[in-house]
């Protein structure tokens, strides 16, 4: 439904995607948290609150952080894109990949991979203890 693909710049092929048609702007459960992120370990999320397959938008002051549950635990990733710093959370996820609202670029959710080996995700670390999730 979207324009013919075309080769980008890294040799990649791009897709247009109407995101009108994937029900954009996305509703992504969010968090708002009163403290800046220093990188210092803080819980952030009660456990219930990020179901299996689930994406949970943390807003922070200073960034945004994304929370993910796939089937390999907890995943935890800036939110923005490392490319064109796209809002992530306004892209669409089905559980194993993330999809830029962008330029249709794909991040593995489990490793922050994308088909192009210069644009990676950073994972954060991110643990879950007696009912909390925690950043850092």
């Amino acid at each position: 439904a979207g324009a013919p693909s075309r080769a980008g710049r890294y040799g990649a092929r791009a897709e247009r995607i109407d995101w009108r048609e994937e029900g954009w702007p996305l509703e992504v459960p969010t968090l708002e948290l009163a403290k800046p992120f220093t990188g210092e370990r803080m819980a952030v999320a009660n456990s219930e609150e990020l179901a299996e397959g689930g994406k949970l938008l943390l807003a922070f002051p200073d960034r945004e952080i994304l929370l993910f549950r796939t089937s390999g635990g907890l995943r935890a990733y800036p939110g923005q894109c490392p490319h064109h710093t796209y809002r992530l959370a306004d892209g669409s996820h089905d559980g194993t990949h993330l999809t830029c609202p962008g330029h249709g670029l794909e991040f593995e959710l489990e490793s922050g991979r994308s088909k192009l080996e210069c644009f990676r995700l950073r994972g954060l670390p991110v643990s879950e203890e007696a009912g909390q999730i925690y950043l850092g």
